[in-house]
């Protein structure tokens, strides 16, 4: 595959995630959004699901530019079960237009980072918050796939 492929490959992942996500959500009713979903982390509302997601990603995309730096990510004491509830908390009194919005914001630029990321940093390596060490490459097909993972989720929650 060539360089050029591999960024193809992960915008096209991006695009296909968020776009399965968005047909779901856009099929919501109000009352879906307080759901319960039982997600891998934690047991959340639909909201608060959407909620973690977008501030999953903003997180995400720091990650991302320390590891193309070659810059440290995430420090060796980081919790990433108390950062997520805790952000989730931070946020819940957001509506679901912000949540979205935020969404959008944080996918728009992630593809930008994407796009403008030097094809050899795709290798570089650096510490996922979940512990393990990872290519700037196997971050962007993360993203994707935790956000797979959670549309999954709230497609269960929802019947769907």
């Amino acid at each position: 595959m060539t360089q050029s492929e591999r960024k193809h490959v992960l915008h096209d992942h991006l695009i296909r995630t968020r776009e399965d996500l968005l047909k779901i959500v856009g099929a919501m009713q109000p009352a879906d959004w307080n759901k319960p979903v039982q997600a891998a982390e934690a047991s959340w509302t639909v909201k608060q699901l959407l909620s973690h997601i977008a501030t999953s990603e903003s997180g995400q995309i720091k990650t991302a530019q320390a590891i193309a730096a070659g810059q440290p990510t995430v420090p060796d004491d980081f919790d990433l079960n108390r950062y997520n509830n805790r952000q989730v908390e931070k946020n819940k009194d957001k509506q679901p237009p912000e949540i979205l919005f935020v969404m959008a914001e944080s996918r728009q630029k992630l593809l930008a980072f994407l796009d403008e990321v030097p094809e050899e940093a795709l290798d570089k390596r650096g510490k996922h918050a979940r512990g393990d060490v990872i290519s700037l490459e196997q971050l962007f097909l993360r993203i994707g796939d935790h956000e797979a993972e959670h549309t999954a989720e709230i497609g269960k929650a929802l019947g769907k």
